[in-house]
């Protein structure tokens, strides 16, 4: 959610478990010692358990907010805006290992504008550009299917095709053997056979 300029994040707490002592056992009283013992060590057990949940909830919530942070121009402008990100870039800024960051974000989901996400979807591998920066491998792929989707059926665009439209209409210098694995990844088969799927001679 958006507030005066900046992103606001809210944390649903339902899915963190609550610890709770009975009262009965908070004020019971022993005498004897192996008892005392027994129940210094479980209010321990469960303090620690208590603090453990807390760092849990508190490392994920570091991690959405340093993602939210990064990758900002997607939230504020839509799909195409979205930038490269790496497990290692997030774990190195909050001073945490990696993974401890991957263990945070497992199946785990954020609300968006855009729908309901998968925080993985924000780590996103890139192609470094020439002028130093980089796209992520998203953003290339989306493109690609826009230059597919609108491609001429009787004449369909080779890699060397799509990877010279990358360059000419985006500024994207992508390799010809990215463009070919990255359309594979698509599912999305070669010019020869778009072309004789669509009834081409």
């Amino acid at each position: 959610m958006r507030k005066d300029g900046d992103w606001k994040i809210s944390f649903y707490k339902w899915h963190s478990p609550t610890i709770e002592v009975s009262e009965s056992y908070k004020n019971l009283q022993v005498d004897d010692k192996q008892a005392a013992d027994f129940l210094k060590e479980k209010y321990n057990q469960v303090n620690w358990l208590q603090q453990a949940i807390k760092f849990r909830g508190n490392t994920l919530e570091n991690v959405i907010e340093k993602m939210v942070e990064k990758q900002r121009m997607y939230f504020e402008h839509g799909t195409f805006m979205l930038q490269p990100l790496t497990l290692k870039e997030i774990a190195g800024e909050l001073d945490m290992h990696i993974s401890t960051v991957s263990r945070a974000i497992s199946n785990k989901y954020i609300q968006t504008k855009h729908g309901v996400i998968p925080l993985r979807f924000f780590l996103q591998p890139g192609i470094k550009q020439k002028d130093g920066q980089a796209t992520a491998s998203f953003v290339i792929k989306q493109l690609m299917m826009e230059l597919i989707k609108n491609e001429n059926k009787q004449k369909p665009l080779s890699d060397q095709a799509i990877k010279n439209q990358l360059q000419q209409e985006f500024g994207i210098n992508a390799a010809r053997r990215t463009v070919m694995k990255y359309r594979e990844q698509l599912g999305i088969a070669a010019s020869t056979k778009r072309k004789r799927d669509s009834g081409g001679k």
